[in-house]
């Protein structure tokens, strides 16, 4: 199952994804968990020392990881023309968890049940060249060819604000967890991503984060309805994390051990449907190249897409059903 956690800047969606992740893994959860935000904290939220990790990661190094995905589609004809939403297809290197696969060996960082990639951190030579959803692209990328079992979970998190709605990233999961704090500023990321998801059968699950008092969570509640699924309090356990003391998860206040319990058990209860995924990935890769890709490349590259290939078969061919 993936899962991605969106917010307005500042409302802890980080330290909230952290401590889901590190909550799954506690419950004998596969987690690959991916930092798609361009602050990159969620290794130390999740207690990794990054720059000990040696892994590549994926946004600065997405030539390379274009060349192991999509070096053999059958329907590319230069891999130089493979874009952040090209769909998988014949010839695509596809791998799952547990298979052996030079993206794991180059781009993730194991421990046990965990698995650790990072979009990156914006380079100073890419300043005014690129934005950071080539990096963002470079994690769609990723997606687009890691075949996940629903008894597992993929967790990103995102960078702030719509931006993973506006871009299309948020058709790449099968649930979106999004963190709310009694704000208004708060609550317009709430609107729009209610805007530009409402033509997507894709969950959005609301979590209240900072809530101090029965005022706040009346504040969100009555703003958001059913969409609210679980809420955080205020934590002393958060605030020592924050300051470099580090507990063992089930240390977290009752009240938000629960708030986690209910969140995986909604996530993990979402029906996972490879042929949405399918069909939502080609819409999107059909926007991006009448946008701009067509005419970056020259050329249609609606005919990457593979005719005859099918997530949902693949997922049962390689046993991730």
């Amino acid at each position: 199952m993936r899962v991605a956690f969106v917010a307005k800047g500042g409302s802890g969606k980080t330290t909230v994804s952290s401590l889901f992740v590190r909550y799954a893994l506690s419950q004998g959860k596969q987690v690959t968990a991916i930092d798609g935000d361009m602050n990159q904290h969620l290794s130390t939220a999740l207690g990794l020392n990054l720059d000990a990790l040696k892994i590549k990661d994926l946004g600065n190094n997405e030539a390379r990881l274009r060349e192991l995905l999509g070096s053999n589609h059958a329907y590319i004809e230069d891999i130089k023309q493979m874009i952040e939403s090209t769909p998988a297809g014949e010839g695509s290197h596809l791998f799952t968890s547990n298979s052996s696969s030079p993206v794991w060996d180059e781009f993730s960082y194991k421990q046990e049940n965990l698995r650790f990639l990072t979009a990156g951190a914006f380079k100073n030579e890419n300043m005014a060249e690129t934005c950071y959803h080539t990096y963002t692209g470079a994690v769609t990328m990723f997606l687009n060819h890691f075949i996940d079992r629903k008894d597992e979970l993929v967790v990103v998190d995102m960078t702030a604000g719509s931006d993973p709605y506006t871009s299309g990233m948020f058709s790449r999961f099968d649930a979106v967890v999004l963190v709310l704090e009694p704000t208004l500023k708060s609550m317009a990321v709430y609107d729009q991503c209610m805007q530009y998801g409402k033509d997507y059968d894709i969950p959005l699950y609301v979590v209240a984060n900072k809530i101090e008092d029965n005022s706040d969570l009346e504040f969100i509640k009555e703003k958001v309805g059913g969409d609210l699924i679980a809420y955080m309090v205020s934590s002393t356990f958060i605030r020592q994390q924050e300051r470099g003391v580090w507990q063992d998860i089930d240390c977290l206040e009752i009240e938000n051990l629960k708030a986690l319990h209910i969140v995986l058990e909604k996530v993990m209860a979402t029906p996972k449907d490879w042929d949405k995924y399918q069909k939502f990935g080609e819409k999107f890769h059909q926007i991006k190249a009448e946008g701009w890709g067509n005419a970056i490349y020259g050329g249609d590259l609606m005919k990457q897409v593979d005719p005859n290939f099918s997530y949902a078969k693949i997922a049962k061919s390689m046993e991730a059903l």
